[in-house]
């Protein structure tokens, strides 16, 4: 079998940034989510867990999400001005 060597990075401002190919799982460690990526052109003993912010595959992250509905994510920030609050009797006004 021809195996061929692994595409070097693109080196963005300085950083060597590498393709990411797919999202396998998510996890929450420390409070931070990460991503366990598969790397284009490398092989799976090279897969890794990433940080949130160093996963530049915001489509990757989505279809992951659509597939995974109970995988840890990122929480939403709700607009709070936008729901309205009904007070009860009794309540601070």
């Amino acid at each position: 079998r021809h195996s061929h060597p692994p595409p070097p990075p693109t080196v963005i401002e300085g950083e060597p940034q590498y393709e990411v190919e797919s999202i396998l799982d998510s996890r929450l460690r420390r409070g931070k989510l990460q991503y366990l990526v598969h790397w284009k052109g490398y092989g799976y003993e090279e897969n890794s867990w990433v940080k949130e912010s160093d996963v530049n595959a915001p489509r990757l992250i989505k279809e992951f999400h659509r597939r995974h509905t109970a995988a840890p994510r990122r929480i939403q920030v709700t607009d709070f001005g936008r729901i309205r609050f009904r007070m009860h009797r009794g309540d601070a006004s």
